[in-house]
């Protein structure tokens, strides 16, 4: 991208203010792991923190906000411009099924995992604190290494899933 996608702004608002106020529209607690919150932030009651480890990505970031969350964590990528709180709310909803398994529920959306839009529980802490002592870092390896739920995006979710990773993605998707 040549910058900070969080930064990125769609309809006047920077994504990662976008997807924050999502969450706290339908009054979930936001946790945002990994950078420092800007003196000029303007949604209060969002808890920032800091990488117990730095350059161990998202699931050194996972392992934090699990850590620091104490409870099960949505893990939302903030470089979706067209997620939505009816987009969270059905998350919220599918880790509360059957579906989730002991570690989480992994959204299935286009016949892929859509780890960066998908639930965690503390359960598997022990599986990441596992694969990061051996350098594995990669969400994917936790999903297949783990006890998982699924389930699949309904077809009108599956275009508020689309991520941002150039100005070309940007410019289609608006």
């Amino acid at each position: 991208m040549g910058r900070d996608k969080a930064k990125l702004e769609v309809d006047g608002l920077p994504l990662l203010e976008r997807t924050a106020a999502l969450a706290q529209a339908i009054d979930l607690p936001v946790l945002i792991v990994g950078r420092l919150q800007p003196a000029d932030w303007p949604l209060d009651g969002v808890q920032f923190v800091e990488d117990a480890q730095p350059g161990r990505g998202p699931l050194g970031g996972l392992q934090r906000a699990l850590t620091k969350a104490k409870g099960p964590v949505l893990l939302i990528a903030c470089d979706m411009p067209r997620l939505s709180a009816v987009a969270l709310r059905w998350l919220v909803t599918e880790g509360q099924s059957e579906r989730a398994g002991e570690h989480g529920l992994i959204t299935i959306n286009s016949g892929q995992w859509e780890p960066l839009f998908s639930i965690y529980t503390p359960n598997c802490l022990s599986l990441i604190e596992e694969r990061m002592q051996q350098g594995r870092l990669s969400l994917l390896g936790l999903i297949e290494s783990g006890e998982f739920g699924y389930s699949a995006a309904p077809d009108w979710l599956e275009p508020l899933l689309l991520n941002v990773n150039t100005p070309e993605d940007l410019r289609e998707i608006f």
